[in-house]
C-alpha cells in the first residue's frame, strides 16, 4: 500500500471518530452548563443530578435546564403509584449549630419542587449523615428513591424509613432481633449519626391490641429497650436514648386485619 493510500484511509478514519466524538456530545447527550448536585451515597460513588443546594449552608435548592427531563424521568418510574423516598445528605464537617438536620431540610427542599410534580403524600423524607469532609457545595444533596415496604407477617422483623423516623416492625407478641439486611444497614446508620452528632433519640415502643393491655404496655417498652440495647452496644451514648411505650393506644392501622395488626407491632426511632 503506497504512501497515498494510507493517507487516505487516516484521514478517512479519523472523519469517522471525529463524526461519533460530535453525534455523542450533542445529539445523545446534550449537556447544560449548569452545575449538578455530585452526591456521594453514603459514601460511594457520585450520581449527577440536575439540581444543587445554594444559600447559606446550602439549605435552598436551585435545579438546571435538565431538570424537566428529570421529573419526566420519574414520572415514568414511579407510574405504578408507588411511594418516593427522598433522602437528603449532611456531611461530618458542617456545622449544624442552631440549624437542626440539614439532611432534613435539603430533603424538605426537594420534596416540595417535587409535590409540584407529584401528590405530595406519596413523598417521604429522610436524613442520610455522610461521614466524609463536605469541601464544595456542589457535594450538598438529596436523591430519590422507590420506597421500600416492608413485608410485613407474623413472623417478620424489618424496618422502613419514613419522614426522617426509622420505623421496626416486630413479630407477634415478640421483641425477636433477628433483623433482615436492611434493618441492620438503617440501625447502624443511626449509630453513625449519633457518633457524630449531638442528637437525642426517643424510641417508642408499639403493640397490637390483641392480649390484655397492661401487658401491651410492658411488651412495647420492652421492644423499645430492646433497640436502645442494641444501639448502646454499637456505640450509643446511653445517656442519649430515651424509651417509652405506647402500647396499643397509638395504632397506625386497623387492628381487625393481620396486616394492620403487624403495621401496629413496631418500634419507633425519632431522632431530636
Amino acid at each position: 500500500m503506497n504512501t497515498k493510500t494510507l493517507l487516505t484511509v487516516g484521514a478517512l478514519v479519523g472523519w469517522a471518530l471525529l463524526s461519533m466524538w460530535w453525534w455523542r456530545t450533542s445529539v445523545l447527550c446534550p449537556c447544560s452548563n449548569t452545575p449538578a448536585t455530585m452526591v456521594p451515597a453514603a459514601p460511594g460513588p457520585t450520581v449527577n443530578l440536575p439540581y444543587y443546594f445554594t444559600g447559606q449552608n446550602g439549605k435552598l435548592i436551585s435545579v438546571s435546564a435538565n431538570y424537566p427531563g428529570y421529573l419526566d424521568s420519574l414520572r415514568n418510574a414511579f407510574a405504578d403509584s408507588s411511594r418516593l423516598l427522598v433522602k437528603g445528605f449532611w456531611y461530618s464537617n458542617e456545622d449544624t449549630s442552631g440549624l437542626g438536620d440539614l439532611g432534613l431540610i435539603r430533603a424538605a427542599q426537594l420534596r416540595d419542587s417535587l409535590s409540584n410534580y407529584f401528590d405530595r403524600s406519596r413523598i417521604d423524607i429522610t436524613t442520610v449523615f455522610v461521614n466524609l469532609n463536605n469541601s464544595d457545595s456542589i457535594f450538598r444533596g438529596a436523591i430519590v428513591e422507590k420506597l421500600i415496604k416492608p413485608k410485613l407477617s407474623s413472623d417478620s422483623t424489618t424496618s422502613v424509613l419514613s419522614d426522617g423516623k426509622l420505623i421496626v416492625y416486630f413479630p407477634s407478641n415478640s421483641t425477636k432481633n433477628t433483623f433482615d439486611q436492611q434493618t441492620e444497614k438503617n440501625i447502624q446508620s443511626i449509630v453513625e449519626l449519633m457518633k457524630s452528632a449531638s442528637k437525642q433519640l426517643l424510641i417508642t415502643g408499639h403493640t397490637d391490641s390483641e392480649g390484655d393491655g397492661e401487658k401491651n404496655k410492658l411488651l412495647g417498652l420492652n421492644r423499645a429497650n430492646r433497640l436502645r440495647e442494641i444501639l448502646v452496644k454499637r456505640g450509643v451514648d446511653p445517656q442519649r436514648v430515651k424509651t417509652v411505650s405506647a402500647g396499643e393506644d397509638q395504632p397506625i392501622a386497623s387492628n381487625e386485619t393481620a396486616l394492620g395488626r403487624a403495621s401496629n407491632r413496631r418500634a419507633e426511632v425519632t431522632i431530636q
